[in-house]
């Protein structure tokens, strides 16, 4: 069999698998990893939301965007079904923010790294997610990163800067396979 051939064979028994394999009717991010090559997540209906992306671009600006040590960021919050945001104060601390003013019913958490620090959700953000049972979302140059409540791994929602411009797809829904 040709290596081609075999990489596409290959490459369909993981997206009929990873079709199957999913966390809250979309495919878990392990999955697409393999089946995509690298990290990505489905498009993120909260991260292509219009209050989102400028609420998110706002906490880049106040962080300097990323050039500093300071992270800047906001709570993403529920009232009577709309969703609302709350800037989180400036801290200024080195490499980390506070989580204060929590509103009620918050459903995420959204901070900027700085740009010498791993894009990535870091230990601490997976732990304030699993404690406080919210989505915390990571924003660098790197891109926009994510770590839901009791997941293993963290995920890229959108590549390098492109989480401070709309979504190309306005309908924010999952891909299928």
């Amino acid at each position: 069999m040709r290596s081609n051939d075999r990489r596409l064979r290959i490459s369909l028994v993981l997206v009929a698998f990873a079709a199957i394999a999913s966390v809250d009717g979309r495919p878990h991010p392990a999955i697409q990893d393999v089946a995509r090559g690298g990290p990505t997540a489905p498009t993120d209906r909260l991260a292509c939301a219009p209050e989102f992306i400028t609420a998110a671009s706002r906490a880049w600006r106040r962080s300097g965007i990323g050039m500093t040590k300071h992270e800047a960021g906001f709570w993403v919050y529920d009232v009577n079904g709309q969703t609302r945001y709350l800037d989180l104060p400036l801290t200024n601390e080195d490499g980390e923010i506070t989580l204060s003013s929590m509103p009620p019913n918050p459903t995420a958490v959204f901070h900027t790294h700085p740009n010498n620090k791993s894009p990535q959700p870091s230990p601490n953000d997976i732990a304030a997610a699993d404690r406080l049972n919210v989505t915390v979302y990571t924003g660098t140059k790197q891109g926009l990163w994510a770590h839901d409540p009791g997941s293993a791994e963290s995920y890229l929602v959108r590549p390098g800067l492109t989480w401070t411009t709309p979504c190309k797809d306005s309908s924010a829904s999952p891909p299928s396979f």
